[in-house]
């Protein structure tokens, strides 16, 4: 059982499980009608008793692809009436697509028994599983636990994780009637990083309540989403191989509802994130104390996710202006770049709307920094790109060993070095805490004394009393209520919900606090950090093909592709026709890679009934130049020259997912966008006749990739989605990086770090600035200076 005390870092954190089954090598299964089976096991007509009359309401839960969705329902007379579905945090394109589909089912048979949705299998789940325990609880019905007898034995299956060419694969131990243990295949191809997080954590909950219902890892949902599908389908294989029903794997759904009682903690320095920002905090308040209490040090970290680096494990490089030993190794100890040129520069880009002496700070520190990561705490930087000094560009870049090794080498170079960092931390006397929440904070007569907190697993309410708070949470570009009242439509439109790829524990939660109690913001409303376009949905019922050949960069296996990625394909061609949400074309095809963000969330790409039928006979006419894009199905992309015979029932699926639209014309085409029709009507006029000239005149595309909307129709639009990291800008800050209140005076107690805090450096005019890393430069540097003022202001008599 789990004790009072919030989870910790155990000394084995960072091991992954052994293997104890048998790889099995089998194409990915998207639909399992199993699977539906044990979520509809008590089946029936969807009416309440006899006499039971009136209108009542009844919702629950269930944990879906993405997150937690709800469903909703009401009932008049003993009859369903009304079915309500939530699930934010499913993908739009499937998930989301899956919930309309199921909520439209049961409405219109006024019945909960309905299909899943095939494609959306864990969404499905989820809806299905909860209206059986929203219609069970309306009915008073209480679910009985069935007989179980399984096969002792192991037993393994797999699930599609994040990438979902490649499955996660899990082998569960039983005896006739218990889980023994559960392992997860560590050679599984999702993220670095964020999979082990739940590899690591995710079995032993499972063993110890003996249920797959467990909480999903905090930072890791997807992954953890699909080692639990995999854990059932594995039990359902041992119930079977005793001669019991499948649906008896619902004794071993039941959700853990054991909740600790409030816990009331005491620090001196409380850190809240430990990505970058987090991280260089705690650090330097700690080596700052600890000059002062040699005996032992009183800071504590916390983060919300199940493991800690954040999304910066996950990044390339970092800014940073003349760290005098790199110079020493890479440079002959000679600057790598001229400070005062940059500092220039950056204040021609930024137009006078970010604070110079920020600017300065990090120009000033950001060498320091990385020499004291470097030397003390093992940072591995390769050989900086740099340009200002010869004039050719403003890039200044150090990139993370070893990046010839690929993404995942890189990665778990990251990992190793926050590991060093953490471990070095709690050398000194800090103590971590993982998958706690920082939701509100504690203010006492204008003081901002700690925060509240609550642990993700358990539910624990955790109360922090601290002397000084940091925060370095990362933004808040998982909230959507946030980023449609913050981003700004007044030079671009920003205001919206962004989709996002990886981890989602940004969601501001403690900025909002901080504003509420009158922190002031800087910029907010600017651009997020958007490096990846793909297709807002994908399609996960194509064959994947492997190119033994060639290597993925994010899995170091071979590089897959699969006509369900079509669409994404298409809409990131140099040879699209893309329009923003207004219908008007917005940039240079070739380089939506780099300019896609000033459509805001969404825009479209055209295509042509002709040209589709052209990637049937021919495949592709050309790759983007600008690779940051995402595969949401195989990371792979299709080999030139590869003719695509299915294109059309490709596309067609896409129409039935719901992130692409079929018309007749282009002005009905326009009509389902929600655009003027003829506005989009005389951009594709306009476009048609650049590509008949040759010449691009508004943007300057190429001739090579002028490929013209042909033919009488029909027309297809496909929805694209920019995918930021995260917000850039939120809190006010002063050289000390103390919050300021939106009267200019400090909020005592209270520091923002990282992206919690980079406004500062920019303008809601453009995008972050160019020189490459600057964010993560910032959240070392900025958490670094963090702790030290913090610790220091402690100690001074």
């Amino acid at each position: 059982m789990q004790t009072n005390a919030p989870l910790r870092i155990s000394a084995g954190y960072d091991k992954l499980l052994s293997n104890g089954g048998k790889i099995m090598k089998k194409q990915v299964l998207r639909f399992t009608t199993l699977l539906l089976a044990c979520a509809l096991f008590f089946s029936g007509c969807s009416k309440t008793p006899d006499g039971e009359a009136g209108t009542r309401s009844e919702t629950a839960t269930a944990q879906g692809f993405g997150g937690e969705v709800s469903v909703t329902l009401t009932t008049q007379n003993g009859t369903l009436a009304e079915v309500v579905i939530q699930g934010d945090k499913e993908t739009e394109a499937v998930g989301g697509q899956a919930i309309q589909t199921l909520q439209k089912a049961m409405k219109d048979s006024q019945s909960i028994d309905v299909e899943a949705v095939s494609g959306a299998t864990l969404t499905s789940e989820a809806v299905l599983s909860a209206a059986r325990q929203a219609w069970n609880t309306l009915n008073g019905v209480e679910t009985a636990k069935p007989d179980v007898k399984m096969k002792a034995g192991t037993y393994t299956a797999s699930a599609p994780g994040f990438r979902s060419a490649w499955d996660i694969e899990v082998s569960v131990t039983v005896d006739e009637t218990q889980l023994l243990s559960v392992q997860v295949n560590p050679d599984s191809a999702d993220t670095v990083g964020i999979f082990q997080s739940a590899a690591n954590l995710l079995p032993q909950r499972m063993v110890e309540h003996q249920s797959v219902a467990v909480e999903a890892i905090c930072g890791a949902t997807v992954s953890s989403n699909a080692i639990k599908s995999a854990a059932k389908k594995a039990i359902v294989q041992a119930l079977e191989a005793a001669g019991t029903d499948a649906a008896a794997i619902s004794a071993f759904e039941t959700i853990p509802d054991e909740v600790p009682a409030t816990e009331e903690l005491t620090t001196d320095i409380l850190v809240v994130g430990l990505g970058a920002a987090g991280t260089t905090a705690a650090l330097s308040a700690a080596e700052t104390l600890a000059e002062e209490n040699p005996d032992g040090v009183s800071v504590l970290a916390i983060d919300k996710a199940g493991r800690y680096g954040g999304a910066s494990s996950l990044c390339s490089g970092v800014f940073a202006v003349n760290p005098q030993g790199l110079a020493d190794k890479y440079n002959d100890g000679k600057d790598f770049t001229d400070r005062d040129a940059l500092l220039a520069d950056w204040l021609t880009y930024v137009e006078g709307d970010a604070k110079p002496e920020m600017i300065e700070l990090l120009l000033d520190h950001s060498g320091d920094t990385i020499d004291w990561l470097v030397d003390d705490y093992g940072l591995e930087l390769e050989k900086p790109q740099t340009g200002l000094t010869e004039g050719d560009s403003n890039i200044v870049l150090f990139s993370y060993a070893p990046s010839k090794d690929g993404m995942t080498v890189r990665r778990q170079h990251n990992i190793q070095f926050y590991d060093n960092c953490m471990a070095e931390f709690t050398k000194m006397g800090g103590k971590i805490m993982l998958e706690t929440e920082a939701y509100d904070l504690i203010v006492e007569n204008g003081q901002v004394t700690g925060v509240k907190a609550r642990n993700t697993a358990n539910g624990q309410e955790i109360l922090i009393h601290a002397r000084k708070v940091i925060l370095g949470t990362g933004g808040f570009l998982s909230n959507s209520a946030m980023t449609q009242k913050y981003l700004s439509n007044t030079f671009y439109p920003l205001s919206g919900s962004w989709d996002m790829v990886g981890m989602k524990q940004n969601d501001g939660k403690m900025l909002e606090a901080s504003i509420a109690e009158g922190a002031a913001t800087y910029n907010i409303g600017m651009c997020p950090a958007v490096h990846i376009i793909g297709a807002a949905g994908f399609l996960s019922n194509f064959e994947y093909h492997t190119l033994e050949d060639k290597l993925c960069m994010q899995t170091m296996k071979p590089t897959k592709w699969t006509e369900g990625d079509l669409p994404h394909y298409l809409g990131v061609a140099p040879d699209s026709l893309a329009v923003n949400m207004q219908g008007e074309r917005f940039t240079n095809e070739k380089q939506l890679g780099f300019n896609a963000w000033v459509s805001g969330p969404n825009f479209y790409s055209l295509y042509s009934d002709t040209q589709i039928s052209a990637v049937e006979e021919r495949g592709l006419r050309t790759a983007p130049a600008y690779m940051t894009t995402v595969n949401l199905g195989a990371n792979g992309w299709a080999p030139d020259g590869t003719p695509i015979p299915n294109a059309h029932e490709v596309m067609e699926a896409a129409v039935a997912a719901g992130f692409a639209y079929k018309a007749d014309t282009v002005e009905e085409l326009a009509v389902q966008l929600g655009m003027e029709p003829e506005t989009l009507k005389q951009t594709v006029e306009k476009y048609n006749a650049a590509c008949a000239a040759g010449v691009d005149e508004e943007f300057g595309k190429n001739a090579e990739n002028l490929d013209p909307l042909a033919g009488e129709g029909p027309f297809y639009a496909i929805k694209m989605a920019n995918y930021p990291y995260s917000t850039c800008a939120a809190l006010n800050v002063n050289t000390n990086l103390e919050v300021l209140k939106t009267d200019g005076s400090v909020m005592s107690g209270l520091y923002a770090a990282g992206l919690d805090a980079s406004g500062v450096l920019y303008s809601e005019k453009k995008p972050y600035v160019t020189y490459g890393g600057v964010d993560q430069g910032f959240a070392f540097t900025s958490g670094r200076l963090a702790g030290i003022h913090a610790a220091a202001s402690l100690t001074e008599k």
